[in-house]
């Protein structure tokens, strides 16, 4: 997964530091905290622009286009995913189990609680994990 980070372009998840800012949908918003934890289980969301797909825990929220949230798992071929520049329907949702090594990165960003991620191309919206959850 890549996102865009203000002060040093598009770069892994894995790789943003607390204080850096990530490009969301009014701006930027800053890291405040950040935990890498094992997680071996993950939800596929692709959209049917070209290289717009984000990997997420199945229970990760996802705002949609009609600004409802949903966890992943629950998420339909019907719903529309906010892309940067506008809304994308989904072309494919499927499971991603036995990620050898695999890991979540969690992030709680201020004063945005929503930034752009994927897996090629920071271009879908994600939410970040909220203080104290």
């Amino acid at each position: 997964m890549v996102v865009e980070s203000r002060e040093r372009g598009i770069v892994p998840i894995e790789s943003v530091e607390v204080g850096e800012w990530l490009k969301s949908r009014n701006g930027w918003t800053e890291v405040r905290v950040k935990i890498v934890m094992p997680q071996d289980s993950f939800v596929r969301l692709e959209t049917l622009r070209p290289e717009e797909a984000v990997e997420v825990t199945p229970m990760h929220p996802m705002t949609l286009g009609d600004e409802s949230s949903l966890k992943s798992r629950d998420v339909s071929l019907a719903d529309f995913l906010i892309v940067d520049g506008g809304y994308s329907p989904l072309k494919s949702i499927r499971r991603v189990d036995d990620v050898e090594r695999g890991q979540k990165v969690r992030l709680t960003c201020e004063p945005e609680h929503e930034f752009f991620c994927g897996t090629q191309k920071p271009l879908i919206l994600v939410h970040n994990v909220m203080l104290g959850t």
